[in-house]
């Protein structure tokens, strides 16, 4: 297939003017007729194939004159979606669900030729009178030789924009004239009925005409006289703004020499110095909400770990003092082994304690049920009675 880039700028301009044409007369585009008008021509270099062209047997048409960026930025803009895609394509006609009607493509092809590189190796004249004309394909070519052949051109050769002269037919012979009106002609409204769907008819830019007439060449001279007086109004009213602007620095400078300059530097200065310090009170007021939100998270910390060790410090004591009864019985056991004999039982008790001499019977209910230990047993388990003296008082 052929890139639309291998096709030169005039071929372009060849097709695009092929259907100007026949939207203006409300033809139908025929694809054999433009290949009968148009000799196809290829061009190959260094082993590559590089344009294609199209050469006319009958000059209907004017070559393209201008240099190629300038077609391609005004009739060929390259880009990933854009107008040209309308010119290009006709969209089939929806239902309200946008579903092709009757089973139709959704996009066909205005233009329906395809090139490969098997084309490169036939005959130019294969391309030619590529099939019989139709009825309608004739109409459309008689047509528009008949319109070529009453409007000749002619370009001028000035240094100014391409200026075209029309030459009309006299009474004695053809005459040149200024032609007041534009050279193309414009375009009338056509319903719809009459020449199809309006989105096959977008293939026509508003583009500015390429030629005129001498009376308008006349108000282009014209113009350009009056251009060296407005430059020279726009010199001089320059040099008024430099005047007014150097008058207002002196101005400028004077006020900052002045009292009131200093004045108002100093009061910069304050205002710079009252942002800094409100950054820097909000900074400090951000440190001490942070250090009392951490203090506040430390003390519920250490509160917990006060109530956790409470809480382990009155289990240990109470499983301590369960084990007074075993140490007791354990110890009295020991008493008698060492003696050799029994002991009494009912005269001994761990809830007995001795003061001054008496034995004396412990209370336990301001105790916490366990009794009060002395310092000093009755059967001298002195160093027993210490030990759980100092575990109850640490509780």
């Amino acid at each position: 297939m052929v890139a639309p880039s291998q096709i030169h700028p005039s071929g372009w301009a060849f097709i695009m003017a092929y259907q100007f044409w026949f939207a203006y007369a409300c033809r139908r585009l025929a694809l054999h007729l433009f290949f009968t008008l148009f000799h196809v021509t290829r061009s190959k270099e260094g082993g590559h194939f590089r344009f294609i062209s199209f050469d006319q047997p009958d000059r209907l048409f004017e070559d393209f004159t201008d240099i190629p960026n300038d077609f391609l930025r005004r009739f060929y803009w390259v880009s990933p979606v854009g107008r040209g895609h309308d010119h290009l394509c006709t969209l089939a006609p929806t239902d309200d669900h946008s579903w092709p009607l009757n089973g139709a493509d959704v996009c066909s092809l205005k233009f329906h030729h395809c090139w490969s590189k098997r084309h490169f190796t036939l005959p130019v004249h294969d391309y030619v009178n590529n099939g019989a004309l139709n009825d309608d394909a004739a109409a459309s070519e008689r047509i528009l030789r008949g319109y070529v052949k009453g409007k000749v051109v002619s370009v001028g050769d000035d240094f100014l924009p391409p200026c075209k002269k029309i030459i009309k037919p006299t009474g004695e012979g053809p005459s040149v004239v200024p032609y007041l009106g534009p050279l193309v002609e414009v375009l009338p409204v056509v319903e719809q009925s009459s020449c199809g769907n309006a989105r096959t008819r977008t293939c026509i830019y508003s583009l500015s005409p390429l030629g005129g007439s001498r009376t308008e060449l006349d108000v282009l001279m014209e113009r350009l006289k009056k251009v060296p007086l407005r430059e020279e109004k726009a010199f001089k009213g320059l040099r008024e703004l430099e005047y007014q602007v150097l008058v207002l620095s002196k101005k400028l400078q004077a006020y900052e020499d002045s009292g009131l300059g200093l004045l108002r530097k100093e009061n910069v200065d304050l205002m710079s110095r009252v942002r800094f310090l409100e950054s820097e009170l909000r900074a400090f007021n951000d440190f001490r909400y942070s250090a009392f939100k951490d203090a506040n998270e430390k003390a519920a910390r250490l509160e917990k770990e006060k109530d956790d060790l409470s809480l382990s410090h009155t289990e240990l004591i109470k499983h301590s003092l369960g084990l007074v009864p075993a140490v007791f019985d354990n110890s009295v056991n020991q008493v008698e082994l060492y003696l050799g004999r029994p002991l009494p039982r009912d005269r001994f008790s761990y809830r007995h304690y001795v003061k001054d001499g008496n034995e004396i019977l412990g209370n336990a209910s301001g105790q916490g049920g366990f009794p009060y230990l002395p310092t000093r047993s009755s059967l001298g388990l002195r160093r027993i009675s210490w030990q759980l003296n100092l575990r109850n008082r640490g509780g």
